[in-house]
């Protein structure tokens, strides 16, 4: 089995190794949240934005020319994609002019939005721009689930709608949803219905404890890791099988097969920068929440974009000591130079290091039910808690 895990991801690991060494590292994606207002109140939201109706940008969002710039430089550093996120992207109408800016320089754009405002116009002009991928939110099978978790009321009503008319307009909508204590009950109904509005696939999120998941999982309204577990390997394949669609759940790749591995890749840590509403650029939306890993503003900062790129410590701290510094179970995890810890945002945002193991694994981990075959054999458990062997 390691053998096949070593031909597996000799390649990927020889060209993170290489790029390490000539500090050649390119800006493949910017994940720019124009906005950090949302016209829904999310019980799970790790952004935690504030409630806002109102379309088109608020005095302190970058104007559509801003964002451009911004994307005009990182195009000098590598951009291939684009990722408009939120708060809710789509409170912004004025966007079109990035759109048409992407689509005539091959830039691919994907859009994670709650999809309450995808109206038929909408919808049209996304398929107008080529917009790439788009990705809607549901947290239920009915409104009462799903405007509970969501803070709305018509919530549901507005996003399945919303996803009725992308699917008109020609996209293959994925629909991705928060698995929580209400849902989990209904969860065939929920990928019912999901089959049955015409979406490509539906992505399985863990509550995060971040923004205001952290008060979802002290109302104890969250799946512990078991749970988790339980649901991916006992209830998940029978809800694939009945449905024939590609249902999936997010877990780091300890986690995962092998297919689904090389099929779902990873957060690419080092080929990433987030947008923030105001200028700012952090790793990802972290930014929201960490005054550190904010880096400045490129449209008013001597250097610009790339400087911040090339010469930020926080970026170059990551760039030099992950995965190697890794710690807990993450340092012992057959696929960390792969996986990359996970998410590195959400780790500093708990623990204020960069190295710390990701709180799936090393819970899981103490619980006994870290997979066995996912561990180096030449580690030991020294300095690590003591755990039971257990087998999910």
């Amino acid at each position: 089995m390691r053998g096949v895990l070593d031909r597996f991801f000799i390649g990927d690991f020889k060209r993170h190794m290489k790029k390490n060494r000539q500090k050649n590292y390119i800006l493949n994606s910017l994940y720019i949240n124009p906005t950090g207002r949302c016209n829904l109140k999310c019980r799970h939201c790790w952004i935690n934005p504030y409630y806002s109706n109102d379309t088109g940008a608020s005095g302190n969002e970058l104007k559509p020319g801003e964002i451009i710039s911004i994307i005009k430089e990182a195009r000098e550093l590598g951009l291939a994609n684009i990722k408009l996120t939120g708060g809710e992207p789509l409170l912004r109408n004025d966007l079109e002019e990035v759109f048409e800016f992407c689509a005539k320089n091959g830039i691919k754009i994907c859009i994670e939005t709650n999809g309450t405002l995808i109206d038929r116009g909408k919808a049209l002009l996304l398929k107008k721009y080529n917009v790439d991928f788009i990705s809607l939110s549901l947290d239920g099978c009915n409104p009462s689930i799903n405007d509970s978790f969501r803070g709305v009321k018509g919530a549901f009503r507005m996003a399945t709608d919303g996803i009725r008319n992308l699917v008109k307009a020609g996209f293959n909508p994925q629909v991705i949803t928060c698995l929580h204590r209400r849902n989990v009950e209904n969860f065939e109904k929920l990928a019912g219905l999901c089959k049955d509005l015409g979406v490509s696939s539906l992505k399985i999120n863990p509550v995060m404890p971040v923004g205001k998941g952290k008060r979802l999982i002290k109302d104890k309204q969250n799946l512990g890791v078991k749970e988790i577990l339980h649901f991916k390997n006992h209830i998940l394949p029978g809800i694939r099988n009945k449905f024939q669609y590609d249902i999936f759940i997010h877990l780091p790749p300890a986690f995962l097969s092998l297919k689904e591995i090389g099929k779902r890749g990873k957060c690419n840590i080092f080929g990433i920068l987030g947008v923030l509403p105001d200028g700012n650029i952090s790793i990802c939306g972290i930014g929201f929440h960490v005054d550190e890993l904010l880096f400045g503003k490129p449209l008013r900062d001597r250097g610009g974009l790339k400087r911040i790129w090339r010469e930020n410590k926080k970026l170059n701290e990551l760039r030099k000591h992950v995965p190697d510094r890794l710690e807990g179970v993450c340092s012992k995890c057959i696929f960390k130079k792969i996986c990359l810890g996970c998410c590195r945002a959400e780790v500093y945002y708990r623990d204020k290091n960069f190295y710390a193991p990701f709180w799936f694994c090393q819970e899981s981990y103490k619980q006994g039910l870290f997979p066995e075959s996912r561990l180096i054999p030449s580690t030991s458990d020294k300095g690590m808690p003591k755990r039971k062997i257990k087998q999910e």
